[in-house]
């Protein structure tokens, strides 16, 4: 064809290009009068009969689009052998084009992308699949709209395939793991390449970057791209793990309906407009922010200041006086010379994973960072068990375990950096991080926190209600304070201050379950006044920059703190979300180090989640019910009813069938501890009247909301199963624990007690009566100091240890005769017969269940035959395989 050339009703009027399947040409269309644009098949495939074929099924397949963001195309004729497509005419340039000029700034990169993935999804709707998504196919106009051209790898998935559909025929540096493998692709395959287009888009680079086909492919299949975090400041989180999900090598991981995606790329783009980035405000945020890296010199700017020598002199003068008053007056001296905060990403191997979620909830899973940033250390999970793994973060290399840590559960590090700290079971312990025997220094009950102070090292007992501290030669430690008898119940030593001066203290609301509502005490280690600092949340950290940290609401709070004072000195404001949380325990899973670097595992509030079921086969299911913070939990003797403990500022009890939806528990108390009466008539819940401190156990009618008191005083049995007329099994959680039998007839006089082996509050972990109510079973750790499922006769008989590795909250079935218990997110049971002597058989695993959420309560339930179990599914997968870095974010911080 030539300029001035007619085909059909058609006036050639430019070339516009050339390339891979076509030819393309700016026209007129005469009849019409418009401008539009001509596709011609490529001269050297006009005898390949399936490359025609794959041509005309373009146009079929976007003819039969209608979008504001696909290119619109209005007929496919073929005149003289020579078959063209004629479609809209985009003025403007393809996103290549623009990414060669360097990054697209944050803005305008998540509004093309949501329209690229807009397009998608009206594609997908029809059935079709574009199959090579790339910058090159995708058009922007002055206006900043975006269309998706060339359909011609696109195919109708519900139609007859070519011989040759499988092979692999996009451009290779987008194609997905499958399609490079030559496996069938779905729509999946496309919301693979947008995470191409979208990385590259913000980064100036693609994500993978062989040098040769079979490299490309080698990386896409196997290795992991860089993370942008690490290529660009100010990118959010929340930005990173999109663009994440979109890159996942399974697709059955990956975003599962572009719609998806959709949603989260508008939702991020309402929070760059509102300015509610956690990291910079995203509408500052230019290409000048990325850091310097391959691919990336195209795109850099450079700005010449345009003023005299003069005055640049003096007010680089002044800028020098400046920084140096503010400097040596109020920023801490490993401040002192602040750098670009750097972000990055630690991929963990499978064999070396994070141990999110142990047996011991309260105990809470850490990462911890040496004081001068250059060492990260983490609670792995290996197949014998947790240890300690050590990561150096100034070279690359896999992280590596640490010999002598095996049972690790917290670590923390020497001042200077040179040695590591670590807590087990029941032992506070020492190693060097160059190499050497670990040492322990102290025995310790169910320890869950720990710090190093000079030449002593403080430390919890009983889940973090005792501070005590030991020598770092060893010894015999001391206690300086027990939270449940100095504040009133039990609550979590969070931090210890500089010098050792206070504590922060976590004291939990009694109203909810949830830590995001509890107060954070400062509480004097020096004789002085305790005082409750006026803000809410839980595992609050003091940071050198003069912060304190803390979690509350899925986000991570920053509030200024006058150390010497003790006392704040601002508003507490997010600062950072997509970083893992664990509301019902009171969990930050993040560490900092005293250079201003941050480690932290991504993700959301791990206590999340929906009710959930899986049978024996390993099917399993989510129930229709929203998504939020679930504490204790019961199915109902018709096992189609749940009373459900739902977490807020005053707890409720929900109730919800399949057949008429949920209703909530009415009562003018906080409630929770819900479980069914045997006939399921009635449940017996956990009660506090609002505004004060007396918790009662009340017996409350379903259909007609009528209560009666069965036991009130401070700090009653919270119950956990209730069989025959009236007898009822709880946990104390006053002082002295221990668990109880009651008649409901006789609340006062308890048919049988078992005091706790210790003051700790891992010591009994659940109970359960056996539906005749002759035998009871319940967790508890004497002996070894390891939890374990115990059967006692209520008659004095005689008992026996049913669990061998571990157990905690039991749950009898109703009718199959068995007991059920769980260790971790395993459920055991064994068969127990009491005639013609208590005969209990080896237990068995026989469900396991994913995305296990611990509560602080019985976690679990199954249905009457012990066929399905039921439990709370978290809603988001917890990250045990990455860890995300952040340097210098003090800076930021400010």
């Amino acid at each position: 064809m030539h300029i001035g050339s007619s085909i059909s009703h058609y006036r050639i009027v430019a070339k516009l290009g050339e390339g891979g399947m076509g030819v393309v040409y700016k026209a007129e269309d005469t009849t019409l009068e418009r401008t539009v644009a001509l596709k011609f098949l490529a001269q050297h495939l006009l005898n390949d009969e399936e490359a025609k074929e794959r041509f005309l099924r373009e146009a079929k397949a976007a003819a039969a689009l209608s979008h504001p963001n696909i290119c619109t195309v209005y007929e496919i004729a073929e005149v003289d052998g020579k078959t063209f497509i004629a479609m809209e005419f985009v003025k403007g340039e393809t996103l290549e084009e623009r990414i060669a000029a360097g990054p697209l700034t944050l803005k305008d990169a998540l509004d093309i992308g949501r329209q690229v993935a807009d397009g998608l999804e009206a594609a997908h709707e029809e059935n079709i699949i574009h199959r090579d998504i790339k910058p090159a196919n995708v058009m922007v106009d002055a206006k900043g709209r975006a269309k998706v051209m060339d359909f011609g790898l696109a195919r109708l998935t519900e139609a007859s395939r070519l011989t040759k559909t499988n092979t692999a025929m996009g451009t290779v540096a987008y194609m997905s793991p499958e399609h490079a493998q030559g496996i069938e692709v779905d729509t999946r395959t496309d919301i693979w390449a947008l995470g191409c287009v979208l990385y590259e888009m913000i980064s100036g680079q693609r994500p993978f970057q062989g040098q040769y086909d079979q490299a490309l492919l080698y990386e896409i299949v196997h290795e992991e791209p860089a993370a942008l975090t690490g290529l660009r400041t100010g990118v959010p989180m929340q930005l990173e793990d999109c663009v994440g999900r979109c890159l996942t090598k399974d697709r059955d991981d990956r975003y599962q309906d572009v719609s998806h995606l959709t949603a989260d790329l508008r939702g991020l783009q309402k929070r760059l407009e509102s300015g509610h980035s956690r990291t910079m405000n995203m509408a500052e945020v230019s290409p000048q922010h990325v850091q310097a890296g391959p691919d990336t010199s195209s795109g850099a700017r450079s700005w010449k200041p345009r003023l005299l020598p003069a005055v640049a002199v003096m007010l680089a003068l002044a800028l020098v006086l400046v920084s140096f008053l503010l400097f040596t007056r109020t920023t801490p001296p490993e401040r002192q010379n602040p750098q670009p905060a750097t972000r990055t990403a630690v991929n963990l191997p499978d064999s070396a994973r994070l141990a999110l979620g142990t047996q011991y909830p309260l105990l809470g899973v850490e990462l911890t960072l040496s004081p001068d940033g250059r060492h990260l250390v983490y609670v792995g999970q290996a197949d014998e068990g947790t240890r300690l793994y050590h990561r150096d973060l100034t070279r690359f290399e896999d992280p590596s375990s640490i010999p002598g840590t095996e049972g690790a559960l917290y670590a923390f590090f020497s001042p200077d950096s040179s040695e590591l700290g670590f807590l087990t079971e029941d032992r506070v312990r020492k190693v060097t991080l160059s190499g050497g025997a670990a040492v322990t220094l102290c025995r310790a009950r169910a320890p869950s926190f720990a710090t190093w102070i000079d030449d002593t090292i403080y430390f919890t007992e009983q889940a973090g209600s005792t501070l005590a501290r030991v020598s770092t030669a060893g010894g015999e430690p001391s206690e300086l304070f027990n939270s449940t008898k100095r504040l009133g119940s039990f609550e979590a030593v969070s931090a210890v201050l500089p010098a050792g001066r206070a504590a922060l203290v976590s004291v939990h609301n009694r109203g909810s379950i949830s830590s995001d509502y509890s107060e954070i005490w400062v509480v004097s280690l020096e004789g002085a006044e305790d005082r409750a600092l006026p803000i809410t949340g839980f595992d609050a950290r003091y940071l050198p920059s003069g912060h304190l940290v803390f979690g509350r609401g899925g986000s991570l709070f920053a509030v200024p703190f006058d150390v010497e004072r003790l006392e704040l000195t601002g508003e507490a404001v997010p600062v950072m979300d997509r970083v893992a949380l664990e509301s019902l325990f009171g969990n930050v899973y993040a560490a900092f180090a005293n250079n201003g670097t941050v480690a932290f595992v991504p993700g959301n509030d791990l206590a999340r989640g929906r009710l959930a079921w899986v049978d024996r086969q390993g099917n399993e299911g989510v129930l229709d019910v929203p998504e939020q913070v679930y504490g204790v939990f019961d199915l109902a003797p018709d096992d189609r009813r749940f009373a459900v403990q739902v977490a807020d500022v005053r707890d409720y009890v929900w109730i919800w069938s399949a057949e008429d939806g949920g209703r909530t528990l009415s009562s003018p108390a906080s409630v929770g501890w819900p479980v069914w009466s045997p006939d399921g008539t009635a449940l017996a819940v956990w009660s506090k009247a609002p505004g004060g401190s007396t918790e009662q156990l009340v017996i409350q009618e379903i259909l007609t909301g009528a209560t009666r008191e069965l036991l009130s005083e401070e700090n009653p049995t919270a119950p956990e199963s209730w069989v025959q007329p009236d007898r009822i099994s709880g946990t104390d959680h006053g002082d002295s624990g221990g668990i109880a039998v009651l008649s409901g007839t006789s609340p006062r006089d308890p048919l049988w007690v078992r005091e706790s082996p210790s003051e700790s509050p891992l010591s009994i972990w659940g109970t359960a009566l056996s539906p005749d109510g002759a035998l009871i079973a319940y967790g508890s750790d004497e002996g070894d100091g390891r939890l374990q499922i115990w059967v006692e006769e209520i008659d004095g008989s005689g008992r026996r240890q049913v669990s061998t590795d571990g157990g905690m909250e039991p749950v009898w079935c109703r009718a199959c005769g068995e007991l059920f218990y769980r260790w971790d997110n395993r459920i055991h049971a064994s068969s127990i017969t009491q005639e013609p002597r208590l005969e209990i058989s080896p237990p068995r695993e026989v469900f396991e269940a994913p995305g296990f959420v611990d509560t602080p309560g019985i976690s679990f339930r199954v249905s009457s035959d012990g066929e399905r179990l039921y439990y709370v599914r978290r809603s988001e997968p917890a990250e045990r395989g990455r860890i995300h870095i952040v340097g210098d974010w003090f800076q930021e911080l400010d």
